[in-house]
């Protein structure tokens, strides 16, 4: 067997504790997954760090890169990009 060598970032006590609670929750544990949602809950937050590499910087990128596509498709006529802008506008604002 090779020995593997890579680069490992620190993780903080509260990330850690974070993990340790995802490792036991259930689907029903996250809650509704339509209707508003004011606050992500962290453990929520933690999966996407996760799963997704998400960060708030990509988060805000992929928020913005996502309402321009949606102006452009409603302008090209699009019908579900015409009602999700007439529904949404520019919110949600992060």
């Amino acid at each position: 067997m090779s020995d593997l060598t890579g680069s490992f970032r620190m993780v903080s006590e509260d990330e850690q504790a974070m993990r340790a609670k995802l490792e036991h929750l259930t689907v029903k544990d996250h809650g509704p997954v339509f209707g508003p949602c004011h606050k992500l809950p962290g453990h929520t937050v933690q999966k996407a760090k996760d799963e997704l590499n998400e960060t708030e910087e990509r988060r805000a990128s992929s928020l913005k890169d996502l309402r321009v596509m949606m102006k452009e498709r409603a302008a090209e006529g699009d019908d579900l990009a015409k009602l999700v802008l007439d529904r949404f506008g520019d919110k949600p604002t992060l």
